[in-house]
């Protein structure tokens, strides 16, 4: 009987070594949060998914637990590219007293804290990417000490035999097998740091080093559909609603700052005082007819933008709501294959006095293992495309 644990080595080895495989769920998340989006340069507004990460001030806490909420928050509140915004409008002299009297200065204002508003968002997207990554290596973690554990009982059992003097075709089964999972042990590891590492530069080493996350491992689904996400996110897009209330400002008065706006918009270098100042002298020798004429074509080429606004965020709402509604789909699907495997073992330990069945349990017990793994992976991929739908809607993280 005690030979029958070890009748299926290669069974077993075999499903160790895919089981392994599978737990590559983090292996993409820093280049997939990190990578740069050449194409989103030329528009203020077009800010993607993965754009780069920010280098914040230190983060001073005392509390290492954490939620995905707390951490996303902390990423917006210390995200240096929009401090980097207030300070330039600062600079440029755009205080409350200048505001109010200028209509030009309120204009660009308004413009900056459009900008402002979405690369906050942005940078709490990535610092939950990163957060649910560090989750999944955490769990990651734990299924590697189980298997572990289950190969040191095997290999007791074997060396058991040995000392029996029982001949055994590989003797060092177990040892590959375990060191293969030192090895994704070392590898999770190592992207449990990268990620860490990564989200520092989003709120401070301080707290990403050191803070475990907390997160329920369910999904919740939701009754809402892909239309309803759509007229959701035409109301909540900073970026859209910005543009429309700029729709409102496009007056004589403000036409010079629409002159700088134009060229920001179109990625070409303007400054805006000296251009503001030119478009100024050359108002003051155009005739009425020439300046409402420039100001129908600002607000025809606007409302062409608003049009464009509105189909990209349409196909960015779209692809993540599609990718959230299959990663939720194959999340329940691995959960019913890891109930299958708890019957299965359950089955097999009723069996084991009458047929002793050790090695079909084992290789159960892996085969559960991969099963779990699957179902972090899934789950992880769920959450990212979550992320990346309440980034197209542009609501609150």
């Amino acid at each position: 009987m005690e030979w029958m644990l070890f009748g299926n080595e290669n069974r077993i080895a075999a499903c160790l070594t895919g089981w392994c495989a599978i737990v590559f769920f983090v292996s993409n998340v820093s280049q997939s949060v990190a990578q740069v989006d050449t194409q989103s340069h030329g528009h203020p507004f077009l800010v993607s998914f993965s754009s780069p990460l920010q280098l914040p001030a230190t983060l001073e806490s005392g509390n290492h637990q954490f939620t995905a909420t707390e951490i996303s928050k902390a990423a917006a509140a210390r995200c240096s590219k929009a401090r980097v915004l207030i300070a330039e409008s600062h600079v440029q002299g755009l205080s409350r007293k200048k505001q109010e009297s200028d209509p030009s200065e309120r204009v660009l204002r308004l413009f900056q804290s459009g900008i402002e508003t979405r690369i906050r968002q942005t940078a709490s997207a990535n610092a939950l990417k990163l957060h649910f990554a560090i989750v999944a290596t955490l769990q990651a973690e734990s299924i590697l000490n189980h298997s572990e554990e289950l190969l040191l009982r095997q290999q007791q059992a074997l060396d058991a035999l040995v000392e029996k003097g029982i001949p055994i075709p590989d003797p060092i089964l177990v040892r590959r097998l375990q060191t293969t999972l030192n090895d994704k042990r070392m590898d999770n590891q190592s992207k449990q740091n990268l990620a860490r590492t990564q989200l520092a530069a989003l709120v401070g080493p301080e707290l990403s080093c050191s803070y475990l996350p907390t997160e329920d491992m369910q999904i919740v689904p939701s009754d809402m559909d892909v239309c309803d996400r759509i007229k959701q996110a035409m109301t909540c897009r900073c970026d859209l609603v910005t543009l429309r209330q700029l729709r409102t400002t496009i007056d004589e008065d403000t036409i010079e700052a629409w002159d700088s706006i134009g060229a920001m918009m179109s990625g070409l270098p303007s400054p805006i005082k000296k251009a503001i100042s030119l478009s100024r002298i050359l108002r003051t020798h155009r005739k009425k007819s020439e300046v409402q004429s420039t100001i129908e074509l600002r607000r025809r080429w606007l409302d062409e933008l608003i049009t464009d606004r509105k189909t990209t965020i349409t196909t960015e709402v779209e692809s993540a709501f599609e990718k959230k509604k299959a990663a939720a789909l194959r999340w329940a699907n691995s959960t019913v294959q890891l109930e299958n495997w708890d019957t299965r073992i359950a089955q097999l330990k009723k069996m084991e006095n009458v047929q002793g069945n050790l090695a079909s349990q084992i290789e159960a017990k892996l085969n559960r293992h991969q099963a779990m793994a699957e179902q972090l992976e899934r789950w992880l991929e769920w959450q990212h495309a979550n992320t990346d739908l309440k980034l197209a809607i542009g609501s609150d993280f």
